[in-house]
This record gives structure tokens, C-alpha cells and sequence, in this order.
């Protein structure tokens, strides 16, 4: 038997060679092919990851480490309709394997699917008590539902598990900001950085918190210019960082972070529509409503992309179009994230 695991060792092509060996010698066995995904996924060969893990199902192995692994190369293509199929199957054969439990949760929120990722939370809760990771993301979700005494209960738990885990003060510091508490929120922040500095993630969060929500402008610029430096594969400092630019009136920069933020995920409704306001501000209204229409084909319930198609039609005295946009918004409650505007364009426009 050829030997495969050189990959132990970080020689992912030699582990491929000798997995290519192995194959040669019996190309029945299905965890060869398996093996073979993981390797090509360590070395970002998605397509080819995925290719021999569906060899490797063909062949007929029911191991549901293969599902899970199938479902964290989808998670690398942001793809979480397709995780969540596949860490399915893996819990079908499995249902007490963990970190399928977790990583279903994480998708399902991606998805929207809050209810849903607090039950797979709670039952890998169920699974490993101790884990303080998994009453993070429990008490994200919950804040994400508005249930607030359960979030910081469950913060409050993984802080008890582990007192050092920056994540969980950065969890409890993105609560406090839903709660509008702005100044115990950059305390949990400056803590979480202190512990870690050097996670883009962590500045993103905090350059976030002092620029959009206390509107501390510059300084939030530079946290997200020191995210950019850390990591800047991620559209999320883009997008964020574009929101701080609209707001300094540097439409131009603004819509450079947007365009680079769509270039790393073009399935983001929220930065289509955030590029459609910049472009609404500078008056060119066709491509404001061109961005805002693809921002609703990828999400049909963002509020605030009802919002500002509005506020365009206002613009164009189009007020009858203006008025379903408003009532569409308070519909998918607006009002909750963003304060009293839609009510109030309703009373002046729509009565």
C-alpha cells in the first residue's frame, strides 16, 4: 500500500503524486479519491476538489467526513445553498458529528435562515457544552433576530469558557451597536483588538462601529485601511470602507471600494445597492436604478433597496412607483434597522 499522507508534511503535490500511485494500483477505492479532493481543496483547486469528491461518492463511499469536506469547498465559493445540501447528507449519516451541526448553522444565517441556524447551534450546543465558539455564534444569530437578553446570555457563556477569545468580545460589542449602546460597544471592540490585532475581520468591525454607527469618520477610514492591509480578499472592508466614503461625500472612492468589493463577491446584494445610492447622490439615475434592480434580484427583501429605488422615482416625480417602493420597505421592516425615514417619506408623499 502506497503511503499518502505526505500532505502531513504540507507536500500537497507530493501527496497528490502518491494518491495518483495509489489510484493506479486499485482505482476502486473510494477515500483515494476523497484524499485526492482534499489536497486539490488545500491548494485551491476547488474545481478539482470537487470533481474527485463526486468520484469518490460514485465510487460509493458513506463517509460523512467526505460530505462535510464537499461542503466546506462550496463554503469557499460562498456558495451556501450548496453547503447546506451537503453537510445535510453528512448529518443524515452522522447527526452527531459537530462541526456539521456549526458550519450548517453558519450557512443557514449567510442564507437568512436565522430560526433554522439557532436550532443547529443549540443542538451542537447540546453535543459539547464547553465550546465557547458555538455560544458565539448561537448569541450572533440571536442578535441578528432581535433577541437580545439571549444573545448576551449566550456571550456571556463563551466568555466564562474562554475569557481570550477576541471573537466573542467583538460578538458582544456588535450587540451592543444594535442596542445603540455606541461607547460600551468600542469598549468590547478596543478589547477584542488588544487580544488579537491582527485579524481584518476585528478592525472592520470596530472601523465600522466608529465610522457609519458614531460617526467618527476618519478614524473609522483607517481601521478599515488597516483591514485592507491584513486581508484584503474579502469584499466586506470594501463595501463597509465604501460607506465611510459616501458619507465623507468622496462618491469617486466610494464607488472604487464598491466596484472592488462586487469584484470579490458579485452576490452581494447589499453592495450593488450600496454603489446604485452613491450613484442616485451624483444624479445618474440610470445607473442607480440599474445597480438597485440587481441589488433586489439578488435579494427581493432588502428594505433598503426599496428605500432608495423611492427615492429615486421621487426625484423623477414618479411618486405613485415611489410610494409601492416605501410601503414595500416598511414592509420588510425598514424601520428596524434604519430608523423612522420610510414612515416619513410615506406621510409626505404617499397620504
Amino acid at each position: 500500500m502506497i503511503s499518502i499522507w505526505e500532505g502531513e508534511t504540507k507536500n500537497y503535490e507530493g501527496a497528490l503524486k502518491n494518491i495518483n500511485k495509489a489510484i493506479e494500483h486499485n482505482s476502486n477505492i473510494a477515500e483515494y479519491y476523497h484524499a485526492k479532493g482534499v489536497y486539490f481543496a488545500l491548494l485551491n483547486k476547488l474545481d478539482s476538489a470537487l470533481m474527485a469528491y463526486d468520484i469518490a461518492i460514485v465510487k460509493g463511499s458513506n463517509n460523512p467526513v467526505l460530505y462535510y469536506n464537499k461542503a466546506i469547498a462550496y463554503s469557499k465559493r460562498n456558495d451556501d445553498k450548496e453547503v447546506v445540501r451537503y453537510l445535510n447528507m453528512c448529518l443524515k449519516i452522522d447527526d452527531q458529528y459537530e462541526q456539521a451541526w456549526y458550519r450548517r448553522g453558519n450557512a443557514k444565517v449567510n442564507l437568512g435562515y436565522l430560526q433554522e441556524a439557532v436550532a443547529d447551534y443549540t443542538i451542537e450546543i447540546s453535543l459539547n457544552k464547553k465550546n465557547d465558539e458555538y455560544y458565539r455564534a448561537r448569541g450572533d444569530a440571536y442578535k441578528l433576530l432581535g433577541k437580545f437578553s439571549e444573545a448576551s446570555l449566550d456571550f456571556e457563556t463563551a466568555l466564562k469558557y474562554n475569557p481570550n477569545n477576541a471573537f466573542i468580545y467583538s460578538g458582544r460589542g456588535k450587540l451592543k451597536e444594535f442596542q445603540g449602546k455606541f461607547s460600551e460597544a468600542l469598549v468590547d471592540m478596543n478589547k477584542a483588538i488588544s487580544l488579537n490585532n491582527n485579524s481584518s475581520s476585528l478592525y472592520i468591525s470596530r472601523g465600522t462601529l466608529l465610522g457609519f454607527s458614531m460617526g467618527r469618520l476618519e478614524e473609522g477610514l483607517e481601521d478599515l485601511n488597516k483591514a485592507e492591509l491584513l486581508d484584503s480578499t474579502t469584499f466586506v472592508v470594501y463595501n463597509n470602507r465604501g460607506l465611510i466614503k459616501n458619507s465623507l461625500l468622496d462618491f469617486k472612492g466610494a464607488i472604487e471600494d464598491y466596484n472592488k468589493a462586487i469584484s470579490k463577491d458579485s452576490l452581494k446584494a447589499f453592495s450593488y445597492n450600496n454603489r446604485g445610492f452613491v450613484k442616485f447622490r451624483l444624479k445618474d439615475y440610470e445607473g442607480a436604478f440599474k445597480d438597485i434592480n440587481k441589488s433586489l434580484e439578488l435579494d427581493m427583501e432588502n428594505s433598503y433597496a426599496y428605500r432608495n429605488r423611492a427615492l429615486i422615482y421621487i426625484e423623477l416625480k414618479q411618486i405613485s412607483e415611489a410610494c409601492q417602493d416605501l410601503y414595500t420597505a416598511e414592509k420588510y421592516k425598514f424601520s428596524t434597522f434604519y430608523g423612522n425615514e420610510v414612515k416619513e417619506l410615506i406621510s409626505k408623499h404617499c397620504k
